[in-house]
């Protein structure tokens, strides 16, 4: 490590000294000339206008930086820096380890090897990147021996001829999928599901294997080197990666462009083939894997590697057209020095060739900076959900690990006993303590823009189930689903054979009885005869009993409605030739103009939602269909982890449930309420549509809701 700190070192006098293992070439960029500066060990590529090459050419150690800057302009007056130029690009060097101060005696001060200690730093920057759980990176090593084997069967993919024919493929490809569009949309509607999530995997791991070998290749190809190659696990997904900086040397910037852009041109390449053989196949299974192939191949690739907010190809091709080498963290300095003016006074001011780019890297830095934040908090999400507790964990430590470390070196510059440091600290409170206060303020008085909503469902008011009255096999189905039945019609019919005979029995038996008692009668025998008349009543009673149940044998509506199948029932006919315990529900009779609307209610939400009982809401469809208004009727005053199960994740919908034993509860105990519908409404909005009910009430201030919300 350094003794010294670029922000604090006094440089007007030091002697500073270029560092060995760097490498040079003139680089045209804009019609101007520039230096390429390549550093060896840390993989890194710098961008210094003639100015400023001719400035860290000039730092041998022997003179001091005031004498050197006066050199240069006795010598080079075009290409004279002023002290404040000279100063900033001396500290962007000393920050990017080009250059390091010696003392009189040519030293390094507080170090005796310069190049141990850049290893060392680097090693350091590897370990720190493994330091967060979401994104884990281990080099596996130097790939030569395996591209020397592959790179002389596959160098043509780049050739001239070849991108041509990639090019043809890929239209051949969309015209094949414009030709069967109604098929491509059948076979997309089962790619994202929780069962095709492990192939999805497999095909995206396999892709990026295709992708990387492309870069490769094409650097190969062009007479670069590939240092390293490795995984990268995010949120322990493994991405395989290669180290293709080596084309930074390239002169042509469209060979640079096209190692930047090779992953993603074969993996068109692959995607436009997987098209192809699926328009050609019939096989379910085949088509299936296909259409991984195809979504994994182009979506993954459009919002990802062709992102130039993220270092990946996206970001390279955009860094190499506008001519910016680094341009990631170019734009991170920039932005960093802005803030440092406008929060802690800095006067500090960016090197002439940053200040000429000025408008493009803080533009880049500001939209980088949005999109990783957005990032970052996306994955520690999906950790937390995915992962449950030990989840939780893990995003706490990805949070950590992503603003902990900067936010620890802001604190450490601002306690730093010196003049600097207190000078920052006043001007961070003159400058930060009012706007907050005024942000405060502002939410304490501006309304929530967003409405109170939840989820809901729609179904049926008091739908009557019907079920058999007895037990026996279903004989015949009378209706139909959604056909409309009266009550007391009958809806299907049992048979037990059981039942029958034991009537037959019985009835005989009654018979029997009767006549013995009146042949008792006859006789005189008095006792004799009642014995018998008490035996027949006795028969005759459990006769009744059994023919009543023959009734119930036909099952009938007990009101008038249209006919609905049960949950879990594809079909009435289903049920013939089945037996049917007593008490098993058989259909439902529904009234289509009474329906209503069950809203699962967040523990944060209850109080808003029990204050607007009576009141009117808005029910928004998830599908195309109108908002539709509807009366709040009420909040149930307890709340249950049970609830419409057309609400579970499970179902498609937004509520997060867990299995306990055989059953299925909610994570989280929610409040229901019931919303009345119209006859209209109910007429207009099928059982069973989701969507969200949504208050005209809204909270008091952003304040408000958000301690509501979070306390």
């Amino acid at each position: 490590m350094n003794g010294y700190d670029s922000q604090s070192f006094e440089l007007a006098n030091a002697h500073l000294q270029r560092r060995d293992g760097l490498s040079v070439r003139l680089h045209e960029s804009r019609g101007e000339a520039t230096y390429l500066v390549s550093d060896g060990v840390s993989s890194n590529f710098h961008q210094l206008g003639s100015a400023q090459y001719a400035f860290l050419s000039a730092l041998d150690g022997k003179t001091s930086l005031e004498e050197v800057t006066g050199r240069i302009a006795s010598e080079l007056p075009k290409l004279a820096l002023t002290a404040s130029q000279a100063e900033q690009t001396a500290r962007y060097l000393l920050d990017h380890q080009l250059i390091f101060a010696v003392d009189a005696n040519g030293e390094p001060l507080n170090a005796t090897n310069r190049l141990q200690r850049q290893s060392e730093r680097a090693a350091q920057q590897r370990k720190q990147e493994n330091a967060n759980p979401l994104f884990l990176k281990f080099p596996l090593g130097n790939p030569t021996r395996l591209l020397n084997a592959i790179v002389p069967w596959t160098q043509w993919l780049f050739a001239p001829a070849c991108i041509v024919f990639a090019i043809a493929l890929g239209l051949i490809a969309m015209a094949r999928l414009w030709q069967n569009a109604d098929e491509l949309a059948v076979s997309l509607q089962g790619v994202i599901s929780p069962t095709s999530g492990i192939w999805l995997a497999v095909t995206f791991v396999g892709l990026k294997i295709v992708h990387e070998l492309g870069h490769a290749i094409a650097c190969r190809r062009l007479g670069g080197t590939v240092r390293e190659t490795g995984v990268v696990f995010i949120l322990f997904v493994p991405i395989p990666y290669v180290d293709v900086t080596s084309a930074w040397d390239f002169p042509s910037k469209q060979q640079r462009m096209l190692v930047s852009a090779a992953g993603m041109m074969v993996e068109m390449m692959v995607a436009s083939l997987a098209a192809i053989a699926w328009s050609l196949s019939h096989d379910p299974v085949v088509r299936f894997h296909l259409t991984n192939w195809m979504l994994m191949g182009t979506l993954t690739t459009v919002l990802f590697n062709a992102n130039f907010l993220m270092r990946f190809d996206g970001y390279f091709l955009l860094s190499d057209a506008i001519g910016i080498p680094n341009l990631a963290a170019l734009s991170r300095q920039c932005v960093q020095a802005r803030l440092k003016q406008l929060l802690l006074g800095s006067t500090s001011k960016l090197p002439a060739d940053m200040m000429q780019h000025q408008t493009v890297l803080m533009s880049y830095g500001v939209a980088a900076m949005i999109w990783r934040w957005i990032v970052c908090m996306g994955l520690a999400v999906a950790a937390s959900k995915l992962f449950n507790g030990f989840g939780l964990i893990l995003a706490i430590a990805s949070l950590v690990a992503w603003f902990g470390r900067p936010a620890m070196g802001i604190l450490k510059s601002l306690v730093a006993d010196t003049v600097e440091g207190a000078s920052a600290r006043r001007t961070l409170v003159r400058r930060t303590v009012p706007s907050l206060l005024g942000i405060v303020v502002l939410m304490c008085l501006t309304p929530w823009p967003g409405r109170v909503s939840s989820p809901a469902v729609v179904r049926f008011h008091q739908a009557e189930i019907v079920r058999a009255q007895t037990t026996g096999f279903v004989d015949q189905i009378l209706v139909q689903p959604g056909q409309f039945v009266h009550a007391n019609q009958p809806i299907a019919k049992l048979k037990n054979q059981a039942l029958v005979t034991e009537i037959e029995s019985l009835q005989s038996q009654v018979d029997a009885a009767r006549i013995r008692a009146r042949r008792e009668w006859a006789d005189g025998k008095i006792a004799s005869h009642h014995a018998e008349v008490a035996v027949a009543d006795s028969l005759q009673s459990r006769l009744n009993n059994r023919r009543e149940r023959l009734e119930l044998l036909t099952i009938r509506a007990g009101s008038s409605g249209r006919v609905m199948l049960p949950p879990q029932t594809a079909s009435l006919d289903d049920w013939l030739g089945r037996y049917a315990r007593e008490g098993t529900e058989l259909a439902r009779v529904v009234d289509p103009a009474r329906k209503e609307l069950l809203v699962s209610i967040g523990q944060s939400d209850r109080n808003t939602f029990a204050e607007c009982v009576n009141e009117i809401v808005e029910f928004v469809p998830h599908s195309a269909l109108p908002v539709t208004s509807a009366r709040l009727e009420r909040v149930e005053p307890t709340a249950t982890d049970q609830t419409d199960p057309r609400l579970t994740a499970s179902a498609g919908g937004p509520l997060t449930e867990h299995r306990i034993a055989t059953e299925t509860r909610l994570i989280a105990p929610r409040f229901e309420a019931v919303v009345k519908l119209d006859p209209q409404a109910s007429i207009q909005l099928a059982s069973g549509l989701t969507g969200q009910v949504r208050l005209d009430r809204r909270p008091r201030s952003i304040a408000g809701y958000l301690l509501m919300k979070f306390l």
